[in-house]
């Protein structure tokens, strides 16, 4: 399929952050194949402050993703849609209710996503058929575009130093992450073997370190040897200054990477650029007693 000609192109990602962090090659790839097209991206408002960071787009269109019952609230996006002159739509997020935006919202545009009239459709109606990664890179090339990040996001440029607050927390070189990610509407996707790994780390020898979010303190708190934030240093920093230094800047000797159970690609992605070698945890469905 022929790439689409375009010069103000919209990529939908609303979320969730693992997602985000996955679909970072993706979109690094839709700027390479438009090197002079505006690109922004449509996310939800948790992710505002990381799509600001993002070198390879110029904008960010947020939506709050009212209910769809919400008729007043669809015409008053429809109106914003409208206002802006897309001429090519990357759905990576393929859901209904970006269905329904292709369906109802949005004027007749080049659409690269699995909905149905898409004129550049998704080779694989269902996009759950494929992981995450591959999932990105076919969806592109489907499209017509060359692909070659989607297979391996790079985050660096989320990095901040944050070594003042490592120290100030006692935390050594070499030490060892464990990041127990999961959204508390859902605690069967969190791997649970996290008290009994970090128990055998602290026997070994090993510091470990947890970069807990709101929905991960008390599993944290109650991990034997862990070295954690204070609440009031999880309450101000915000994940996207933690992960990608921790994994990516300050560690240093030996690192064991997590693999969180709801984005397993998260923590490899920012792992992946250090020269140590270490333990994968894979997801449950992947068989977490690995």
């Amino acid at each position: 399929m022929q790439r689409p000609d375009a010069k103000n192109i919209l990529i939908i990602k609303h979320g969730a952050f693992g997602d985000i962090i996955q679909v970072e090659g993706a979109v690094h790839d839709v700027r390479l194949n438009y090197l002079d097209a505006r690109i922004t991206v449509m996310t939800s408002p948790p992710f505002n402050k990381i799509f600001a960071r993002c070198p390879w787009i110029d904008d960010i269109f947020l939506d709050t993703r009212p209910p769809r019952w919400r008729l007043d609230k669809m015409w008053a996006l429809r109106r914003r849609l409208r206002a802006q002159p897309f001429d090519f739509v990357v759905d990576f997020q393929n859901n209904e209710r970006t269905a329904f935006y292709f369906n109802h919202l949005f004027p007749p545009v080049a659409w690269s996503g699995k909905v149905k009239g898409a004129s550049h459709r998704r080779s694989t109606e269902d996009p759950k058929q494929i992981q995450g990664l591959p999932r990105f890179a076919t969806q592109l090339r489907d499209a017509g575009l060359e692909v070659r990040h989607a297979a391996a996001p790079h985050v660096s440029w989320m990095a901040e130093d944050v070594s003042a607050i490592l120290a100030e927390a006692g935390v050594r070189p070499g030490y060892i992450v464990l990041i127990p990610g999961c959204s508390a509407k859902h605690p069967q996707k969190r791997w649970p073997y996290y008290a009994e790994l970090a128990e055998k780390l602290h026997a070994a020898g090993h510091q470990t370190v947890t970069v807990p979010g709101p929905d991960e303190l008390e599993l944290c708190r109650a991990l034997p040897s862990i070295i954690r934030a204070p609440p009031s240093l999880s309450a101000t920093i915000p994940v996207l200054r933690i992960l990608p230094p921790i994994s990516a800047r300050a560690a240093s000797g030996f690192s064991v990477r997590i693999s969180m159970p709801n984005a397993p690609a998260s923590l490899q992605t920012v792992s992946a650029r250090c020269r140590w070698t270490g333990l994968r945890i894979f997801r449950r469905r992947k068989c977490s007693r690995r």
